[in-house]
């Protein structure tokens, strides 16, 4: 079967990862194109990990996107910056359909892989300009977050959206029932598909060496994100303020990079956490920080099943988090059995918790082997067949 997954950039992150993973199972029984609409360059975080036969193409550089967004924010200048800035919308979205269609023509694609929402313009258009174009699956990573009924214009473009696709993946039964209710979509348009996690290149990163700049901060506590607005690192600043006043002597580090990363500094300057608390930037491989962790802490507002938390678990260490809207709850169960689930912005429980399991080494050992058993419910050889089932049932091609 011939392929082609549609993805952003190759940035830090879960999604990423997660993508590399399907390529890797993808690879192994079809032939797959991966078309990536901003070319990175050597600011392309996995593209090492990309497999050898994935043909990999690119639609814009790194330069041109930047020259597209200042025309878009000069935009407001004057009539003449505003025509210009809509031409540079226009011709964008014609250079990346032609990318997609010349693709599927060379390439006799016989199914597309939207995994970050790239068609979403496209699939809206009307089907006569999309004729020609196969069957397509759109992935979705997180809960649409702030997505109501009540928008109609918002609600309007994902159901066109949704409706367009053959197929709409969901990480977890939460996230279906969530979209199955907002959009009432025919049963079998939703499916659940949960992110696959190679456990034995994991445990392999695992084992090498923690750089020095984090070995000196042991014993710490542990959050591993992007660092952009949404993922709660305020709300866990306040509460590992919290627990440095009831006596914790762990460090906090927080393992990412993002836009939010001045703000959070700030904030624990404001604070005094300034020895305690500490931001550790980007790491190509961040499971050592894992496996040497204590705990590992999770303050997201909304997620879509949530990463880092199997990572943890895969690393053999416990996991708090709080129970935002889709993702923790199905990674580690409604009554906490294969980690501490705190309601979401309950502050105080979740300092309790934390408290409650660096006090208790029986259960800290009960929350590591119940995490290693959870996290084989979503290796890649069990994801592997639940996805090939997928693509059969969409394309009814059968791999010999």
């Amino acid at each position: 079967m011939n392929i082609l997954i549609l993805h952003k950039s190759l940035v830090l992150g879960g999604t990423e990862k997660i993508l590399l993973n399907y390529l890797n199972i993808l690879s192994r029984q079809h032939q797959a194109t991966l078309l990536l609409t901003i070319d990175l360059g050597e600011q392309a975080f996995f593209q090492d990990g990309i497999p050898a036969g994935v043909a990999v193409h690119t639609v814009f550089s790194e330069a041109e996107v930047e020259h597209y967004s200042q025309v878009g924010r000069q935009r407001r200048k004057s009539l003449l910056h505003k025509i210009r800035h809509e031409y540079f919308k226009a011709y964008e979205q014609i250079r990346f359909y032609r990318a997609v269609k010349r693709l599927i023509r060379q390439n006799q694609i016989d199914l597309i892989i939207d995994f970050s929402g790239c068609l979403d313009k496209f699939i809206r258009l009307p089907e006569i300009l999309r004729r020609g174009c196969p069957p397509s699956v759109r992935w979705v990573h997180g809960r649409l977050h702030g997505l109501l009924s009540s928008d109609k214009h918002q609600f309007d473009k994902f159901r066109k959206i949704f409706q367009n696709h053959a197929a709409v993946i969901a990480l977890c039964p939460q996230m279906s029932e969530y979209l199955q209710n907002l959009f009432t979509l025919p049963p079998d348009k939703i499916r659940t598909l949960p992110n696959p996690m190679d456990l034995a290149d994991i445990a392999a990163q695992a084992e090498q060496d923690l750089p020095a700049e984090a070995a000196a901060y042991r014993p710490y506590i542990l959050q591993t994100a992007r660092l952009d607005i949404g993922k709660g690192h305020e709300e866990l600043i306040d509460i590992y303020a919290e627990l440095k006043r009831r006596g914790i002597t762990h460090k906090l580090c927080f393992v990412g990079e993002g836009g939010n990363r001045t703000a959070l500094e700030a904030k624990i300057r404001a604070l005094g956490l300034e020895q305690d608390c500490i931001v550790l930037g980007a790491h190509r491989n961040p499971y050592p920080f894992f496996k040497h962790a204590d705990v590992f802490v999770h303050t997201s507002e909304h997620e879509g099943l949530p990463t880092v938390l199997l990572e943890s678990m895969a690393c053999g260490t416990p996991v708090v988090a709080m129970d935002c809207p889709t993702g923790p709850k199905d990674v580690l169960g409604a009554n906490s059995e294969y980690g501490r689930l705190i309601p979401l912005h309950d502050k105080q429980a979740f300092a309790d918790a934390v408290c409650e399991l660096l006090a208790s080494p029986e259960q800290q050992s009960r929350y590591r082997k119940q995490g290693l058993r959870r996290v084989r419910d979503f290796s890649v050889e069990n994801i592997g067949l639940q996805l090939e089932a997928l693509l059969n049932s969409l394309t009814g091609k059968k791999q010999p």
